[in-house]
């Protein structure tokens, strides 16, 4: 369906309805007749016209809530949205219950904002997806707009790091009814912004938890960078919690031997199974990803596996000869290479 049958639709249906309401309402003979000449003019596009006679009509009845969606029929046939989305507004303002007006404000929300977008002004954009979900019933009136202004919402506040607002909007989204199915490309990049958001608020328990069921969604495309990184987030958020109990042991008095909160905190790293293998898929899947290879040389170090924590800083030394870390690395190879020596000569 082309934009201007889609016009051309809206504005026949403000015309028959404005009939109808008007009469309804009471609205003066005068008004009214000016009314009806304005739906002739814009019948022929005649929109100078069309406008004239709706303003004449709303200086003597200011209340006429169709008048003013007719309005927005001119604008938009002349392409100012913005000016369409406030005569919308106000014809809501008057009567909350015209669904058609909210239906095409809802539609005018979207377009504006997706227009700003485009500018690259995220915040401008927002405002006005913020203004879409705001209408009252949106959910219902406009369900695709709807759920793709939450989703767009979500992403946006993600890439400017409001981290909270993200998941407000997104954690939204994915418990619309039947949004899996509409939408499933949507529910499942919602599940994985979800699940990142969760890392950066250090709620990694329910980071998992997202980033464990967009894997779940995406098991037949195991290849892509999404599926590596949530396979690289899983495995350091383990490693993280892992290093908050390691940190405990370290300074627990009540075991003295510093020999034995190392076998301690080995045991325990060898009981936490989220971490080597998602920590190995990711750096499968996308092999450049250099803090998947060091959280898993670390998990080695803690599991004191020294031979298989060697191999891997021997390969990051390898495949990033330019990171800004190299020296760091290379000095941990040294370290890790004189204790397996001195362990061998302690044998």
């Amino acid at each position: 369906m082309t934009k201007k049958i889609i016009i051309l639709l809206v504005v026949t249906f403000f015309l028959v309805q404005g009939i109808a309401f008007s009469a309804g309402n009471e609205v003066p003979k005068k008004a009214l007749k000016l009314e009806k000449k304005g739906d002739k003019a814009l019948q022929k596009n005649e929109f100078d016209k069309a406008m004239e006679y709706y303003n004449e009509a709303l200086k003597i009845y200011a209340e006429n809530d169709q008048v003013h969606c007719k309005i927005a029929s001119v604008f938009t046939a002349q392409k100012n949205d913005i000016k369409a989305a406030n005569h919308l507004e106000k014809a809501l303002e008057i009567n909350p219950e015209n669904q058609m007006a909210g239906k095409t404000l809802i539609q005018k929300y979207f377009i504006l904002g997706n227009e700003q977008l485009r500018q690259k002004k995220i915040d401008k954009a927002n405002d006005y997806y913020l203004k879409l979900i705001g209408v009252a019933g949106a959910e219902n009136l406009g369900k695709e707009f709807y759920s793709k202004a939450l989703y767009q919402l979500g992403v946006n506040c993600y890439i400017i790091k409001k981290h909270e607002k993200s998941n407000k909007h997104l954690l939204k989204l994915v418990k619309i009814p039947g949004i899996e199915t509409d939408s499933a490309k949507f529910f499942s990049i919602a599940y994985y912004l979800i699940g990142m958001n969760f890392a950066q608020l250090q709620d990694l328990k329910k980071s998992d938890e997202y980033l464990l069921k967009f894997l779940e969604m995406n098991k037949e495309d195991s290849s892509s960078q999404f599926v590596a990184i949530a396979n690289f987030i899983i495995g350091s958020n383990n490693y993280e919690l892992l290093e908050k109990e390691a940190k405990k042991i370290e300074e627990d008095d009540s075991i003295k031997k510093v020999i034995d909160k190392k076998i301690k905190i080995a045991e325990l790293a060898k009981k936490t199974k989220d971490i080597e293998p998602y920590l190995k898929k990711a750096i499968e899947i996308k092999p450049d990803i250099e803090d998947a290879c060091k959280y898993l040389g670390n998990y080695y170090m803690r599991c004191q596996n020294k031979g298989e924590a060697l191999k891997i800083y021997k390969l990051i030394v390898e495949k990033f000869p330019n990171s800004p870390q190299l020296s760091t690395y290379k000095k941990i190879v040294e370290d890790i290479e004189k204790m397996i020596s001195n362990e061998k000569k302690g044998k």
